[in-house]
Formats: structure tokens, sequence, C-alpha cells
């Protein structure tokens, strides 16, 4: 059976169960987001003996939609589905306005004083638990967070600074819950939420994401290449960052924040082939670049670890700032407002604040809180722009020699001083009998 018909026997037979009576209508219009020149199909589904042809032929023509019912409403349901007229093609967006210095200052009204505070961009840091921090917050934040990043404790029985990491399971994921749907509800309809979790909790947080109604945008994983020597399996080398999106409705501030030629790396063809093919894309994208793929590594990728020099002491559990620059600046615009509920060493803060976004984190340890605020105010290790174009290619060049024109491309450099360092021995002739 052809992929689009498997696809739409699916739709077909979760909609079955959900919808008792027939109706069936259409209403497209204009998407009025700026950032998408696309159009907005709303679907309106209410059906009964008719649904199984109907859906069918919907999931076949239009095989990327998702048609899945909302768990939260069985029997009546208003799908908003964003319809991309030429899906395959991304038209840079309208430059936006420039922020002012009260632009960057501005809270949401009535926010409680914080622990720390910094302004321009406004930074700030409570000490806590975030599930009593956030519900204090909510009537000041509820709806107005563009994006989130959370990496929670992973129950590993770490020594952290006073919370207790060995919980009991349903101890652990009630509290996992709690605070997924504290963030949730302060999010912005179209906000980003990105969860930085092991494979102990992955399967868990997707689920409970997608009941209650959040798109799984991609299911990333960060690689790295220090992980801890095991011997009665294999040795865990990676880490989940789910990227969620919250249903966008009819609210003005209602879009997904999507900046893909931020964050761009230099297309595998390009870097070891020079495909004169990758200088003429057709995608929007510029020549030899392309969007990264949700595997991420490369150089600063790895743990921090060792003598790495963005290590801070206390930390056993620090995410590197290229990691947290990718997500801050592909989902979120300067001037929005992030948040972390669980700051730790204060990456997510120290990105945030110094790509000119607003700030609130959460910390549970005073100690921890004060060494990251201490960290928001001195800003990044390295540089944060040094990753544009960079490639990830793991083979060595091939192919033409030339010159790669795409910007950017340290790779080859590197590559040729190697190969230079150690040439290759020829071989010696076998001898002849």
């Amino acid at each position: 059976m052809p992929r689009n018909h498997r696809a739409a026997l699916r739709h077909c037979q979760l909609w079955y169960c959900y919808s008792p009576q027939t109706l069936l209508g259409f209403v497209v219009a204009r998407n009025q987001h700026a950032q998408y020149p696309h159009e907005t199909l709303f679907v309106w589904l209410h059906l009964s003996y008719l649904r199984s042809f109907a859906l069918f032929y919907l999931a076949f023509h239009f095989p990327a939609f998702d048609f899945s019912p909302p768990l939260s409403c069985p029997n009546f349901s208003l799908l908003r589905i964003p319809f991309t007229m030429s899906s395959r093609v991304y038209v840079q967006p309208a430059p936006r306005a420039l922020l002012t210095k009260a632009d960057l200052s501005a809270l949401p009204a009535s926010l409680p004083k914080a622990d720390h505070a910094i302004d321009s961009p406004a930074a700030r840091v409570y000490v806590g638990d975030c599930r009593e921090i956030l519900a204090s917050l909510m009537p000041s934040i509820k709806g107005k967070v563009d994006m989130v990043f959370a990496d929670p404790p992973f129950n590993w029985n770490r020594a952290y600074d006073k919370w207790d990491d060995s919980m009991p399971t349903a101890d652990y994921l009630t509290f996992t819950y709690a605070w997924l749907d504290l963030c949730l509800e302060s999010l912005r309809p179209g906000g980003a939420f990105w969860v930085n979790i092991p494979d102990d909790w992955a399967a868990e947080i997707v689920v409970h994401m997608k009941l209650r109604r959040c798109h799984l945008i991609n299911w990333c994983v960060w690689h790295y290449r220090f992980g801890q020597n095991l011997i009665e399996r294999f040795i865990n080398s990676k880490v989940h960052a789910l990227y969620f999106l919250k249903p966008e409705t009819l609210a003005s501030n209602s879009h997904r924040t999507w900046n893909p030629l931020e964050v761009l790396e230099m297309s595998d063809r390009a870097a070891i082939y020079n495909d004169a093919r990758t200088q003429s894309k057709k995608d929007g994208m510029p020549p030899g670049l392309r969007i990264p793929m949700d595997v991420w590594y490369g150089p600063f990728w790895g743990r921090i670890q060792g003598n790495n020099k963005e290590r801070r002491p206390g930390h056993d559990n620090q995410l590197p700032e290229t990691y947290l620059e990718r997500v801050v600046r592909s989902t979120s615009n300067p001037g929005d407002l992030v948040m972390d509920p669980f700051l730790g060493s204060g990456t997510t803060g120290v990105v945030a604040h110094h790509l000119k976004r607003r700030f609130i984190g959460v910390e549970y340890s005073s100690a921890n809180a004060a060494r990251a605020f201490e960290r928001i105010t001195t800003g990044p290790i390295r540089p944060l722009d040094g990753q544009l174009g960079v490639s990830t290619a793991i083979h060595a060049k091939r192919g033409p020699k030339a010159k790669s024109k795409v910007p950017g491309n340290v790779s080859s450099k590197a590559e040729s001083k190697l190969l230079n360092k150690n040439p290759s021995k020829p071989r010696k002739k076998a001898a002849t009998i």
C-alpha cells in the first residue's frame, strides 16, 4: 500500500472513534503573521457515516497535515493547521523594527521582586522550587513567555546542592508533569518549548505534551563524545532535545518563531565534494549552506568536563553555550521573553541575555543562583557567532581540489594541514616470483 494511503487510513481510524455526527467544512483564511507568507487552513470536522471517506480523501491529498484528534475535545474539534503553499521554499521575513532600551527592559506588569535582577535586556532570577515560583509568577506571565528551555534534574542521584535527585519514579513523574504544565501555561500560543532530557524520561514527557495538544516539531539529539565508560551496555553519548510548539490560536501574539538563517551550517555536499549544485539552491537557503540536522555535534558541542574553559565549579551537568545559542537564535527573537525553570549553571540566561532576549530564570539553590547570575552579567566565554557556516561533516574532503566558495569554510584548511603533516608513504611493490 502506498505511503499516503497508509497515513490516510491511520488518520481515519483515529477520527472514527471520536466523531459521532456528520459535518465537514473548510474555511481558508490568510495568515496574518508577517513571518510566514502562507495560507492557514481551518478544518472543522464533526463526522459520522461519511467521515471515513472524507478523511481518507483529506489525508491522501494533504499527507503532511496532522489530523489526529485533540484528546481534550473528543466530539467536536476545531483544528488550526498551517498549510504552506510552497513548503520547500523558505522566504526570509521582513526586517524587524529596531528595539529600544525600553523594549529590552520591559517585563510583565506586577512581576514579583526577584532575588537577582539586571536590566537592558532585563533578566530576573528567582530562588526556590520552580513549581512554587512559577505559580506565584503566573498572574504576571501567563501566556506571555515566548520560549521555554528546561534542563531538569534527571533523577540520577547526582549531588545537587540541596535538591533530592533520587525520587521514587511516581514522585518524579508527578514533579515532572507539574512543572511542564506550569511552563506550558506561561507560554504564549505558538511559543517554543524545549526540554533537555535523557532516555529515561523522554517518552513520558513526549506523551504528556501530546496529551496537552502540543506539536512535537523536532526530536533532536545532542551527541557528545565524552561519555562515562561502561562495560555492561553501550556507552551513553546523547541527550534528547525535545522541541515542542504550543498550539496556535487566533490571538494577535500567536505565531511560530523560526529563524533558520541564523543557525545554518555548511552542507556535506559542499564541504566534502565541493558539489556545484549547492551553489545554486532553490529552497531559499544561501549557497552551500543548510539547516542543521536533528543530531547535533561538532566543535564546542562536547560535554563541559575536565579543563573546558566554559566549565564552572559545582556543576557536573553543564550545557555548552553553542547548544543554547542554536536554540535561542532559531526559536526566539531579540526582545522576546525566554524562561528557564532550572537555571543551574546559568547557560540559558547567559546566552539569552547576550543575544538581547529578556529572561526569567528559577533555581532551587541560592548558591547556584548567585553563580549563575554572575555568569549572566559577565557574558559568554566563547563568541556566539562563530558556528555559522561551519561544517560538521565526518568525512574528509574529496573530489575537486577547488576551494569552496562557501563563507566560513574552516574545515578544508584543518583537513589539508592534517594531511600534509602525515603524508602517506608509497607502498612498496610486491616481489614477483
